[in-house]
């Protein structure tokens, strides 16, 4: 045998076995020689191995027979402990947050303060993971013994868990709670506990008043990382309001602040975030580089959350790049993340990008399975918001197979749900879906009047691309159905005019398909002078 296999065991039962016949004096021993080693050769990066570590001791105090030895070994497999918890909650390894501090919370020597901020890292991890309940629980049980300096910080995360469950005014109530603890305890986290009240505030649907709330926070000369998070909140709050110019000023600016942190993974949410707006914007080949860094930096600091997050929202650029096969791989590749960290909220907003991807497709049954799973993990998570987007989106596959009244409703429904949830933009898209589907049903004097409704608030936002295909496209359809020639040529010229040439094309395509506007149809060579100076640019290769 050679030497380096010398002490390989073919069977985990026999090492069992060789460990078991060591005198329990020889086990501890043993293992408070791998501890000296570590730390020795260690000496600064012995919180990263600190589970191993805290395995070590535990088995030196139970291995040693002198009470004051093995209470000494028992301390230090608390401190291992406490040093692999915030590890694993760095590395967002929630499942291991919560087997560390359970096996804290099971120590017989841990203290209380010990007990307090075991609960909150277990309650913490367990709200990232989804498992709302049992982190209130938690967190409660935290809140009940902590000392005030520590009650700050698990105020700080009962309010993101009840805004995550959509419960925004017992939110905005913890935050209050924070707000007057800090102007007690912590002056320099005031800022920070204004932010998480404007975030419950705009949920809440009160938007001016957040935005209010944010300046205010922001007055106040918070420390330099509580303003990056601040920005990047605040614009959070901006693209709800279809502000997306404004919000990606804020977050232009928290990426500048984000050398001067050193927070690789602060910087990584900011730019998803920051490609999101580019997105939104129109800026597609500016924005897609920008997840890509973000996803790289995910993949560097471990946040498998924003990861996941970023992937699904590179998956719907290159979906509307028409980079299909491509758009599907990083779609199944956030699922799968999300899966892991058990993300309800977002693995929703995955199912959804799905199904639309499938409708794109033309595959009916497909999206439909999507969407219809998509609703389920809505509805279980209380996002309401991805709820509404959901049947906005299944709608046209409804429509798709036929089923006008089904589609109809289905979009009303969409619209009703999105009308509380405080996001113009998507309402606005929502309204887009019922018009066209109502305007297909014969019902034109209805959807005209839904009309107005829509264009605004995309125009507001900035999002010209989106005002195209969910204001203008719906508004063709009825000057379609009602033959109105007039009206007709003022649309395809205000599609001309907005520098999309993929949706004027899809808008000349639309006027010469009598099926979809109801009437025996007419072609654009019979419209005005400045629809057929549209049609002659695209034919000169004005084309996407």
């Amino acid at each position: 045998m050679f030497a380096e296999q010398a002490y390989l065991f073919r069977h985990a039962l026999l090492r069992d076995a060789a460990y078991q016949l060591q005198l329990p004096g020889e086990r501890a021993r043993l293992h408070a020689l791998a501890i000296d080693i570590y730390e020795e050769l260690l000496p600064h990066n012995t919180a990263e191995i600190a589970l191993e570590l805290a395995d070590h001791a535990h088995a030196a105090s139970e291995a040693l027979p002198d009470d004051g030895a093995r209470c000494g070994y028992a301390q230090r497999e608390l401190g291992f402990l406490s040093r692999a918890g915030q590890v694993a909650e760095r590395r967002f390894r929630f499942a291991e947050c919560v087997e560390i501090a359970s096996r804290l919370l099971g120590h017989p020597a841990v203290t209380t303060a010990g007990r307090a901020e075991a609960l909150r890292l277990r309650g913490t991890a367990r709200s990232r993971a989804d498992d709302w309940q049992a982190a209130e629980h938690d967190l409660m049980a935290a809140l009940e013994i902590s000392e005030p300096l520590g009650q700050l910080d698990i105020l700080f995360n009962l309010g993101n868990l009840l805004r995550g469950t959509n419960r925004c005014k017992l939110a905005e109530d913890r935050f209050a709670q924070a707000h007057e603890l800090a102007l007690r305890i912590r002056p320099e986290s005031v800022p920070s506990a204004l932010g998480g009240r404007a975030l419950s505030l705009g949920l809440q649907g009160q938007l001016p008043r957040a935005l209010e709330m944010f300046n205010e926070a922001l007055k106040l000369e918070p420390p330099l990382a509580a303003r990056a998070r601040l920005l990047s909140n605040r614009a959070n709050l901006l693209q709800t309001m279809g502000r997306w110019n404004d919000s990606l000023s804020d977050l232009e600016e928290s990426l500048r602040i984000c050398p001067a942190l050193g927070d690789r993974d602060f910087e990584g949410v900011v730019r998803s975030g920051f490609a999101l707006a580019l997105k939104m914007l129109g800026r597609l080949q500016e924005a897609k580089p920008e997840y890509e860094r973000a996803i790289e930096i995910a993949c560097v600091t471990g946040n498998r959350r924003n990861e996941g997050v970023s992937r699904g929202n590179l998956g719907e650029l290159l979906m509307d790049q028409g980079e299909f096969s491509s758009a599907e791989a990083q779609l199944f590749a956030a699922l799968v993340i999300h899966r892991e960290t058990g993300n309800l909220r977002f693995q929703g907003n995955v199912l959804t990008s799905l199904g639309t991807l499938a409708s794109v497709r033309g595959e009916h049954e497909r999206a439909s399975t999507w969407y219809d799973e998509a609703v389920r993990m809505h509805r279980a998570s209380g996002n309401s918001r991805g709820l509404g987007i959901a049947m906005g989106n299944a709608s046209y596959v409804e429509r798709d197979r036929g089923r006008l009244a089904t589609a109809v409703e289905m979009a009303r429904e969409a619209v009703k749900i999105l009308e509380t949830a405080g996001d113009p933009a998507n309402l606005a898209i929502a309204r887009g879906h019922l018009a066209s589907h109502l305007c297909l049903s014969g019902q034109l004097a209805e959807a005209l009047a839904v009309l107005p409704l829509i264009g605004r608030s995309l125009l507001d936002a900035g999002l010209t691309g989106l005002y195209c295909e969910y204001a203008l496209m719906p508004e063709l359809r009825c000057a379609l159905a009602g033959r109105d020639r007039a009206a007709t040529a003022a649309v395809l010229n205000e599609f001309r005019k907005s520098d999309e040439p993929r949706c004027l094309r899809k808008a000349l395509e639309l006027a010469e398909m009598p099926g979809e506007s109801l009437v025996a149809g007419f072609s654009p060579d019979e419209l005005t002078a400045a629809t057929r100076a549209a049609c002659e640019e695209i034919n000169r290769g004005h084309r996407p």
